[in-house]
């Protein structure tokens, strides 16, 4: 396995990337995985045959945006979700390749929220992967109406923090109460 490691162009939070780096993926790779690292956008999106997949820590339909789990844990949600997606220009509004459910009644942190998330991702790139291999597989592509509320960092407002606050602590004295 060939490793090609690269420094993308930052504008923001978007990162593009090269055309050498461009080339070398169109050439080896039929699929890319982004992970963690900004918002890839550009000609990457399109070089491979199957594009590139990436994690969105939430169901699409919801929540999308960041930070991960964070807005169902403030809003007193029953679910959450993982989902993988194979990235287009609108920001988690990609094409829906898998995805989970996860039940989060029972949590009464911010912090559970986040680790049900990354636990139930573990197996779900790999069925993903199995999908994008199956020449029949057709992704799920959602409508502009059918996506959730996207959250950025200004709408985490000192009430907003505050109300956080408020909450993770509320559930902290409710766990140590006898």
């Amino acid at each position: 396995m060939d490793v090609h490691t690269t420094e993308g162009v930052m504008d923001g939070l978007q990162v593009g990337l090269n055309d050498e780096t461009l080339e070398t993926i169109e050439s080896s790779c039929d699929v890319c995985l982004h992970h963690s690292v900004g918002i890839l956008t550009g000609d990457i999106l399109s070089t491979t045959e199957h594009g590139v997949v990436g994690f969105h820590h939430g169901n699409l339909r919801e929540y999308r945006g960041g930070p991960p789990g964070f807005w169902e844990f403030l809003h007193g949600r029953s679910e959450t979700g993982v989902t993988v997606q194979k990235f287009t220009e609108t920001l988690d509004g990609g094409e829906i390749v898998a995805e989970r459910t996860i039940d989060i009644t029972d949590f009464h942190s911010w912090e559970r929220i986040r680790e049900a998330q990354h636990s139930e991702a573990q197996d779900l790139l790999a069925e993903a992967i199995s999908r994008i291999r199956d020449p029949e597989f057709d992704p799920v592509r959602l409508d502009d109406s059918e996506l959730g509320t996207l959250y950025t960092r200004s709408d985490r407002t000192k009430s907003v923090k505050l109300r956080y606050l408020l909450k993770e602590l509320t559930s902290s004295v409710r766990r140590a109460l006898p």
